[in-house]
Parts: C-alpha cells; structure tokens; sequence
C-alpha cells in the first residue's frame, strides 16, 4: 500500500489476525512471504519482525478493560499500522492516513456496499443492560447523498443500524460526527468470545 521507489527503504507494516484453528498449538506450520513483486526485481528486507501490538493498545494496569472496547481508535497508536482497525471484507485497502494532525483511518477501493471498517472487541464485556456510548467521525467521498451506519456481526448473526448518522453525507459535508447511546442486549451479550 506504499509507493515504492526504486533504491530507496520503505517502512512496511500490517497486521496479522490468527484465527482459533490457526493458534491451535497442533498447528506446527506457518510461513510469512513478501510477494508480489515484478519478475526480475531484486527485493532487500531490513529489521524484519513479528510483535505483539504496543502497550498503548492494552489498558494500562488498574484500568477496567472493559471501559472502553475500542482503543486506538484515533489512529494515534503504532505508526502506518492500521491495528486494531481491519478491512471486513478481502478485497480493498485500509490504510492510516494523516491531514495535519488529524490520523484516520481509509477504506480505498471498495468493491462492494458492505465493504467497511472493522474492529472485534472483547464478548466478554457484553452483559445485558450495560450501556456505551458509541462516537466515532466520518467522511465519506460520495458525490451522491450515503447512509453510513454501525453494525454488529458475529458468526450466524448480525444487528445492523446499532448507531446511524443523522443526515446523508456527501463529499461536501466534511468530517461528521455520529454518536448514540447502545445498551447491549440479550442477542448481544450470549455471543462466544472471540
């Protein structure tokens, strides 16, 4: 998702989700590959790790975990990478990106309407009755009027329209701020853990 210049480094970075099969510690096997390159280019790599995300993204110690179910959400955490934002769907391009002192997060190239922003959070802090406030800023780049909404999904379900912006937003309408009150319900709080 960089541009590349021919001789010079360039920073790259993702994220890497394993699912429960994957983690399985039966699982002995797992390769990580840098591809896509044109045939006859010579590629160098540098300071190649895998880490666990910063310690900005954990609760600091003393702090419930569970009173805020979304961190970094401000794009200010760990450099390019977009964690713990991911893309819902596989094709399109999640990227972090940076408008003076403002870090956002950009979903390009989206194939389809249901393509988006996702980040999972932790079932364990959906109990029945408990409220969040869910806030977050969106622009989108439409010259056509776009609903935009929250949705929760899980495996065989989903709540979709959980918070909606007031009004339409095209292009011309900038950075808005959507926010509503959620209170977890029973279809919510039953789910397994992630």
């Amino acid at each position: 998702n960089r541009d590349f210049k021919y001789g010079e480094w360039t920073v790259m970075d993702g994220l890497i989700e394993f699912t429960a099969d994957e983690a399985d510690p039966t699982n002995v096997y797992w390769y990580v590959g840098l591809v896509d390159a044109e045939p006859g280019v010579n590629v160098t790599v540098s300071n190649f790790e895998i880490t666990l995300p910063d310690q900005a993204y954990y609760p600091a110690d003393g702090v419930d975990a569970c009173s805020e179910l979304v961190r970094g959400g401000d794009g200010n955490l760990h450099g390019f990478n977009t964690y713990p934002f991911s893309k819902n769907y596989g094709e399109g391009t999640i990227v972090k990106k940076t408008e003076g002192t403002n870090n956002y997060f950009s979903l390009d190239q989206r194939p389809y309407h249901w393509c988006g922003i996702r980040s999972y959070i932790n079932t364990k802090c959906l109990q029945v009755g408990l409220t969040y406030t869910i806030s977050y800023k969106l622009r989108v780049h439409s010259t056509s009027p776009v609903d935009t909404y929250v949705k929760f999904s899980w495996q065989g379900g989903s709540l979709s329209h959980v918070t909606q912006c007031a009004t339409q937003q095209t292009i011309d309408d900038d950075w808005v701020e959507c926010s509503r009150d959620f209170t977890v319900d029973e279809s919510l709080a039953t789910q397994p853990p992630d």
